[in-house]
């Protein structure tokens, strides 16, 4: 699978406080490659940092590596004012898309700056918001509207708006069905029985996210009192989407002010008391290669805009809430390793000579990559970490959970790949049919001991998709891989009634193969029918592999 980084255009006048030097030299060390150094400049992020997908984050990272302006930036600083603007959320949006920050920005804004605005929201849509299905952003002109706010539920065909850039009212069912927008982001929502909706007090529609604005709050030059809400699967990942823009528009002197969000529980969002995080000194320069000391080590992490102090022979570090990348202490590590600068590493030949060579293992996958390629299968590449609302929704009963999960799309380990598998489908179903995907990968068992297989799962969706065409293909793979199978009868809950068998070898179940069950398939959004079959690998000797 391809993985791109984010590539974006910044004009040359707006870094002018740099000089060309300045940024051909540095902007590479901070996470910012230069593609083309004209009269505008063609920089690609690293996809760890959306937080430099403005103009306004890469200076701010850039002073601080300069040592021109170090430390926490001043959101991250300072009390915000309360705004007073509240938004009630409705219990009914929890199971659909359960989150919503929002924050008043005072600015008066300009065409050029609108221009800026709208590139860098989509930048954060389709990179950090996973393409707004993890986060999406309104950004509207407060002016015309009555607060209180309120974050709902309702019928798709109840209400009725004229969507951004449309000339007449439409219902939301008819918004996803007509609109380039709702064409393109329905899969998210459109399992669901209900929509999201965020209204005024005069029920004039602010936005159905994660979908389209309405037009009535659309932002123009000379607007100076901005609304903006953010919604999403991910409390965090809304949160520090707030705040890289509240952050931006801070950094160009705009007066932010907080906004209540009443639920089952009261917050004040923008939330930007930094996060805290130990590190161990001796642990990272034992990592690094260097022998800093803490004050030399609390230097290099200002220069990367956070803040550090002693605490019992730790340093224990603030992390402003735009830094979306932190996750473990390493990396900390790795921003005192950019701060020091990856100019002054000086690189030694490793100590071991080896050999090296191809593993069992990845001879097995190739072979598996070619016999199902060979069927006309396309290849799928999941992450080993996935949701548990995506493995109750395929009937897995058996998976590990992460104890206090960064993200709640990451929550849990799979021990199947076909979950992924028809979540990736769900996403697809505006693309031809049929469909044949296939992914080879890891899983995680917990067993007694954790385990890790090796699995091979296909799926098939098509108006014809049945349990002896996906048999056929998984005889073409056992033919190829020297198997020896029987099928026996399977009651999961996976499969259609007597439409579900169980793949076992010498005795043992290794996998197993049918029809889906359509309730798996509603829930996704999708409406073709679809078979599917799962085998653990992990045991075959590569020596009875024909290459």
């Amino acid at each position: 699978m391809v993985r791109t980084m984010p590539t974006y255009v910044i004009n040359r006048k707006k870094l002018d406080f740099f000089s060309d030097e300045q940024l051909k030299d540095n902007l590479p060390l901070i996470k910012c490659g230069v593609e083309d150094f004209n009269s505008e400049i063609t920089i690609e992020v690293t996809s760890d940092r959306p937080d430099l997908l403005s103009v306004q984050g890469v200076g701010r990272a850039l002073k601080g590596f300069l040592d021109i302006e170090t430390g926490l930036p001043s959101l991250s600083t300072e009390t915000l004012k309360k705004s007073g603007v509240k938004v009630f959320k409705d219990a009914d949006v929890l199971m659909i898309r359960p989150y919503i920050v929002s924050a008043v920005v005072k600015k008066k804004i300009s065409e050029e700056d609108l221009i800026d605005l709208m590139n860098v929201q989509e930048r954060l849509h389709q990179t950090h918001g996973r393409k707004r299905k993890k986060i999406s952003i309104g950004i509207h002109d407060a002016s015309k509207l009555k607060p209180p706010f309120y974050y709902k539920a309702v019928d798709p065909e109840s209400v009725s708006f004229t969507p951004l850039n449309e000339e007449k009212e439409m219902n939301l069912k008819e918004i996803l069905e007509k609109t380039q927008k709702g064409r393109e982001y329905a899969f998210i929502i459109q399992s669901f029985n209900k929509y999201p909706l965020l209204v005024d007090s005069n029920n004039n529609v602010l936005s159905f996210p994660p979908i389209i604005n309405g037009t009535l709050t659309t932002l123009k030059p000379g607007s100076s009192n901005l609304f903006i809400d953010i919604t999403g699967t991910d409390f965090e990942a809304c949160n520090s989407t707030l705040n890289i823009l509240c952050q931006d528009f801070a950094d160009q002197g705009a007066e932010i002010e907080t906004v209540e969000i009443i639920g089952s529980e009261k917050i004040e969002t923008p939330q930007t008391t930094p996060e805290e995080m130990l590190l161990d000194l001796k642990e990272a320069n034992k990592t690094l290669g260097l022998n800093l000391n803490e004050k030399e080590a609390i230097k290099l992490l200002r220069k990367q805009r956070l803040d550090a102090e002693n605490f019992n022979s730790m340093l224990k570090c603030k992390i402003p809430r735009y830094r979306a990348d932190f996750i473990h202490p390493v990396d900390l590590v790795e921003e005192l390793a950019i701060g020091y600068s990856f100019k002054k590493f000086n690189p030694e030949p490793p100590s071991l000579f080896t050999k090296g060579g191809l593993s069992e293992q990845t001879i097995l996958t190739e072979k598996i990559r070619n016999a199902m390629s060979g069927s006309g299968f396309i290849e799928i590449e999941n992450h080993v970490l996935s949701s548990e609302f995506l493995m109750d929704k395929c009937f897995v009963e058996k998976f590990i959970r992460i104890q206090n999960p960064v993200s709640s799309e990451y929550s849990v380990l799979r021990s199947e790949l076909f979950p992924l598998l028809i979540e990736t489908a769900s996403k697809n179903t505006y693309h031809a049919y049929p469909q044949k995907l296939f992914e080879v990968g890891e899983v995680i068992l917990p067993e007694k001991q954790v385990k890790t297989n090796l699995n091979v799962s296909a799926l098939i969706l098509s108006s014809k998709a049945s349990l002896s065409e996906i048999a056929s293909y998984f005889y073409i793979l056992s033919k190829s891989l020297d198997i020896e199978f029987k099928l026996e009868k399977s009651e999961s809950k996976k499969f259609l009634e007597n439409r579900g068998l169980s793949i076992k070898v010498n005795g043992v179940e290794k996998g197993f193969i049918g029809e889906v069950n359509p309730e798996i398939l509603v829930e996704f959004g999708i409406e073709m029918p679809a078979s599917v079959f799962e085998f653990n690998v992990s045991n075959l000797h590569v020596t009875k592999i024909k290459s």
